[in-house]
């Protein structure tokens, strides 16, 4: 039940991370076209890198939900398949300590940033916290997505099988 409301807000993540791409492109344009007519418009550029940002972390969800992200299974593929799945839950638990590590840092950055209205120099300053914000969801549902997988392979890892009856 929890795994099918991750699996739809992943869904939801990835089509605003669509949208995020749109709109960065929207914005690498008017940096072009502006300096191009010699009339930039001041903060463009640094928008269209917290939306880039921004499509990179809320992706992560899905990426992981759809076990697309980049691999090297060169020696993996030739193990048996019993020592794959061993591998594969002793991975998952490494990377939902390691996300967990993430998560916790990128909250008290967040805080940081927040409290001490940290702002990027430029001809037009902006604030950090609402891109640090995002980070820290995209990351929350990297994990949470990161933990279903590992109950996943612990279930195939040890033949396990909780279907309903019924």
């Amino acid at each position: 039940m929890v795994q099918g409301y991750i699996r739809k807000i992943n869904g939801w993540l990835a089509e605003i991370c669509g949208w995020l791409l749109s709109v960065m492109v929207i914005f690498l344009c008017v940096d072009i076209i502006g300096r191009g007519v010699k009339e930039p418009i001041q903060g463009v550029a640094e928008m269209a890198v917290f939306v880039m940002i921004s499509a990179v972390y809320l992706g992560l969800a899905h990426c992981e939900q759809m076990d697309k992200h980049i691999q090297v299974t060169a020696l993996l593929a030739r193990m048996p398949p019993r020592v794959r799945s061993v591998l594969k839950v002793i991975n998952g638990g490494i990377q939902v300590v390691v996300v967990g590590v993430l998560i916790w840092a990128a909250a008290n950055n967040l805080l940081y940033t927040y409290s001490k209205l940290v702002a990027i120099s430029g001809t037009v300053p902006l604030k950090l916290w609402p891109v640090k914000l995002v980070i820290l969801v995209g990351l929350v549902f990297y994990w949470l997505q990161s933990l279903v997988n590992m109950g996943i392979s612990i279930r195939e890892c040890c033949g396990l099988n909780f279907r309903k009856s019924g």
